[in-house]
């Protein structure tokens, strides 16, 4: 089954280990690298590069233009590890004129909302109980035409649908507030609670993708979640500083915790920095630079 990537615009699939560039490898071409706000990139236990949140000020900056301003029709793309003790995750938002925000609080409780063009009225959509993997790898999908005014998100976490319902719109919307001077931005932002967790996948496509594509990219892109955790020869570090070789156990899937997670970490007793990394982000929710 192939990826489908219609009208794939923006797309980070790598990730760098150091600078604030990110490559977009979508269609609409540099002019829409991503620049983090810093290099918290963390290598993973596979040895493949992703960025790492785990402070207010993580975000990821894209610079506004004509392929991002005023979507009509749009599907983002996103698969995520989300540490314990998350709060205000800020996914993605175009300046206040539009946004999708997930509580992991309330059950992943998760809002997409859009204003009208003088602020008068906004439309607000809403889950809750998303199912959000909270210490485990997520695949997020939403699809939303707006070409109407009243057509609701189309939402899918790991490949199991989600119902959206209007909650908290006011007014009357009767054209969409001009987003075309803002920057479109990712992951967390200043004024939510910092949230800790590592992105590996977005895309931003100016198409709808229908519901058999969407299964077609889970099932290519959630093998992602297997690949990325596990290496097979790393080092590891004993608390008095020494270091020694070690070969990685079988593979253990971290799209359910728990169990499955301390019998990880337990067969691997002494961790690699990069398994820290997660390792910390599972049980103490502590930041990732800690661990760098």
């Amino acid at each position: 089954m192939p990826v489908h990537e219609t009208n794939c615009i923006v797309k980070f699939s790598s990730w760098p280990t150091t600078g604030t560039t990110i490559t977009n490898h979508g269609t609409a071409g540099s002019g829409y690298n991503g620049t983090a706000y810093d290099n918290d990139y963390t290598v993973l236990p596979s040895g493949a590069t992703a960025f790492a949140f785990d402070t207010s000020d993580d975000l990821i900056t894209i610079p506004h233009g004509t392929a991002i301003n005023n979507f009509s029709l749009i599907t983002l793309e996103f698969i995520f590890y989300v540490g314990r003790g998350v709060t205000t995750l800020d996914f993605a938002a175009k300046g206040d004129q539009w946004g999708i925000t997930v509580n992991t609080d309330w059950g992943g409780y998760i809002s997409i909302s859009r204003y009208n063009n003088d602020w008068s009225g906004k439309v607000m959509y809403t889950f809750g109980s998303l199912g959000l993997v909270a210490g485990g790898w997520n695949d997020l999908q939403i699809t939303w035409d707006c070409s109407g005014y009243s057509n609701v998100p189309i939402l899918k976490l790991n490949n199991v649908a989600r119902t959206m319902t209007a909650n908290g719109s006011t007014g009357t919307v009767t054209a969409w507030l001009d987003d075309s001077a803002q920057n479109f931005t990712l992951w967390n932002l200043g004024n939510l609670s910092p949230a800790s967790g590592v992105l590996a996948l977005f895309r931003w496509h100016n198409a709808i993708l229908s519901d058999a594509y969407l299964v077609d990219n889970f099932n290519n892109d959630w093998p992602l979640t297997e690949t990325l955790l596990h290496a097979t020869v790393g080092t590891s570090k004993y608390a008095g500083g020494t270091s020694q070789q070690y070969l990685n156990p079988p593979i253990v899937s971290y799209a359910n915790a728990g169990t499955a997670a301390a019998s990880f970490q337990g067969s691997c007793r002494h961790k690699t920095i990069n398994e820290s990394i997660l390792y910390w982000l599972d049980y103490y929710n502590e930041p990732l630079s800690a661990n760098l």
